[in-house]
């Protein structure tokens, strides 16, 4: 794999898992420093994930517009976030939520390569690797475990 340029890392909801991405993304980083590592989330983690020196920047979404009961504004906020991701042009997406919604937002990102942790086998189509979620295994190993999976060295992790 070519080393990316742009990484898109992806858990848009719960505060306490979003924290939990945390050991990842500095993984991310050691493992790809010139990088641009942006972060994919809602907007009330957006202010939490500001300081983090791993990160570049943060996406932060309206989900209850995307999700509200207009439809011709959910659609527009939607295309008005696929239209930005597409645009950065990430060439590496990392979704550690693993859920539906977040699974085709990787897919739709249009990055080359995608990795995920999936909840589901149904989900693993949105990915060029994955690793299934295992409940019995503490949500900032499994992170980690997909990164050790993916070829990144995650000894040493600042936190």
């Amino acid at each position: 794999m070519e080393t990316p340029k742009k990484i898109l890392v992806i858990r848009l909801t719960a505060i306490g898992d979003v924290v939990l991405t945390l050991p990842a993304v500095s993984a991310l980083r050691q493992n790809y420093p010139a990088a641009k590592i942006v972060f994919l989330t809602v907007q009330e983690n957006g202010v939490l994930l500001r300081g983090f020196r791993d990160m570049d920047a943060t996406i932060a979404i309206d989900r209850a517009a995307l999700r509200g009961k207009n439809l011709f504004r959910s659609a527009a906020e939607l295309f008005r976030l696929l239209r930005r991701l597409r645009k950065e042009k990430f060439s590496l997406v990392v979704d550690l939520q693993g859920n539906g919604e977040s699974a085709w937002l990787t897919r739709l990102t249009g990055a080359q390569q995608r990795w995920g942790v999936f909840h589901k086998a149904s989900r693993r189509w949105a990915f060029t690797k994955s690793i299934n979620r295992k409940d019995e295994m503490h949500a900032a190993e499994m992170h980690l475990a997909l990164l050790r999976q993916c070829g990144l060295n995650t000894k040493n992790i600042r936190n």
